[in-house]
């Protein structure tokens, strides 16, 4: 999980880069929300959500920004391996991240 944490930040930051500019027009300095998310039993990430927005903006945009990148996992055939049950079956895996934005 910590694996996937710090790569998912690292890929929506690199996703978020639009945001910048959202950030520099409103005034934002700095900006939080999280993203809820499922890894389904197939290793996709599925219902993405955002919530705990310190503003309008960084939420909508960090969820657009999660489903470009699972958009382009699944192009390329790439998934995350599922989580498994005690017994080796593989289980939904419910994720939360925070998502946080500091303008330089």
């Amino acid at each position: 999980q910590d694996c996937l944490n710090r790569r998912l930040n690292a890929d929506i930051g690199d996703e978020l880069q639009d945001f910048q500019d959202i950030a520099e027009r409103q005034g934002i300095n700095v900006a939080q929300a999280r993203l809820s998310f499922q890894i389904d039993t197939q290793g996709r990430i599925v219902k993405i959500e955002a919530a705990g927005a310190s503003d309008k903006h960084l939420g909508p945009e960090a969820k657009k920004a999660l489903q470009r990148i699972t958009d382009r996992q699944q192009r390329r055939g790439k998934t995350i391996v599922p989580a498994k049950t005690e017994d080796g079956k593989p289980a939904i895996l419910n994720f939360q991240i925070p998502v946080k934005f500091q303008l330089q």
